[in-house]
């Protein structure tokens, strides 16, 4: 009885300790219009503890921003903004080439290196417009709509009178 408690407990144990692995790699999905700008929040709650948080792009994984005690904030591209209170990337003017997997690396000093990992969607508007434009298009379209009623009506009752 003993031996299959024991058993239990190391069991339970192996899987809080996969599961708090698995916490990190956790990917949040976020879709951005483009243009627009996205906050991508990583919820550092203790940014002083923090030694470094690493901002990294792509399947290549490049560096794109990094914050840290020593070097401060340092970022790769003028559309990137770090917030140096709690870690969060923020992109704007956001395009199609910027869709991908972003994710940051977080060491400090107290606690496990975590990782947390965003796959960002960039959807091109081409199709999207105002409520203006929308009315416009929606008559437009019963005009057309009504022109093609109007014809084929024509068109049958001609022929008719041609028989």
């Amino acid at each position: 009885m003993k031996k299959m408690f024991q058993i239990c407990a190391f069991c339970c144990l192996f899987c809080f300790q996969l599961i708090g692995v698995f916490a990190d790699d956790e990917v949040k999905s976020v879709s951005v219009m483009e243009g627009k700008s996205v906050t991508l929040n990583i919820s550092v709650t203790e940014i002083k503890s923090i030694t470094m948080i690493m901002w990294k792009f792509g399947s290549n994984e490049s560096l794109i921003a990094k914050i840290s005690k020593f070097s401060k904030i340092t970022v790769y591209d003028n559309r990137l903004k770090l917030d140096n209170q709690t870690g969060s990337l923020t992109i704007t003017n956001i395009n199609t080439i910027d869709s991908g997997l972003y994710k940051a690396f977080i060491t400090c000093s107290s606690c496990k290196k975590t990782t947390h990992t965003f796959n960002v969607t960039v959807y091109d508007c081409t199709f999207c417009c105002h409520a203006t434009e929308a009315v416009t298009r929606l008559v437009i379209s019963a005009v057309v709509g009504v022109a093609a009623v109007f014809f084929m009506v024509y068109d049958i009752t001609s022929r008719k009178g041609e028989k």
